[in-house]
């Protein structure tokens, strides 16, 4: 363990905190959410294996309304990324995208999303735990609506039921975490 942490240039943790990590890692239910706490990182375990994951500031609770005006780009650092607003030949009509306010923010529990018409409908917990993205950064996955609409979720990807094929570019949304 300490080898572990002196590979990833973190101030290595005392014995009896190594003794509590260890003790929680062996004894913790498989499906516990583990998460053992360092000044520096947090020790997380997914899927039987343990990870080193940096600390970082919680999203905010409220959502972000904007408006899109044709940037490619666009920065979002209280949600600690960027959303990059792509040409795709299947995604969301431009003209339909600039009149939607749109929002950003985190999960709170429930949102569901239709990833392709021939795909089900499933809530964000469930394509999350398919797509096996552990869940401290299921936490930190942003979404983007319009009122009353999931568009689009980080790591999965776009709801389809605004999505059209259409003989001009259309729009599909990538978020970056930074």
């Amino acid at each position: 363990m300490r080898h572990w942490f002196a590979r990833r240039n973190i101030r290595l943790p005392s014995t009896s905190w190594l003794a509590e990590m260890r003790e929680q890692a062996l004894t913790a239910r498989d499906d516990a959410n583990l998460r053992v706490t360092h000044p520096d990182c947090e020790v997380r375990r997914h899927r039987n294996r343990l990870y080193l994951v940096e600390r970082r500031d919680p999203l905010p609770d409220e959502d972000q309304h904007f408006r899109w005006n044709g940037e490619t780009r666009i920065d979002f650092p209280a949600f600690g990324g960027t959303l990059h607003i792509e040409l795709a030949t299947e995604g969301l009509d431009p003209d339909w995208l600039r009149a939607q306010l749109l929002a950003i923010g985190k999960r709170k529990g429930g949102e569901r999303l239709k990833p392709a018409s021939n795909r089900p409908t499933r809530d964000l917990k469930h394509h999350y735990q398919s797509l096996g993205v552990p869940t401290w950064e299921r936490d930190r996955a942003t979404i983007v609506s319009i009122p009353g609409q999931l568009i689009y979720a980080a790591g999965i990807g776009m709801d389809c039921h605004k999505m059209t094929l259409g003989q001009f570019p259309r729009i599909v949304f990538r978020w970056e975490t930074k």
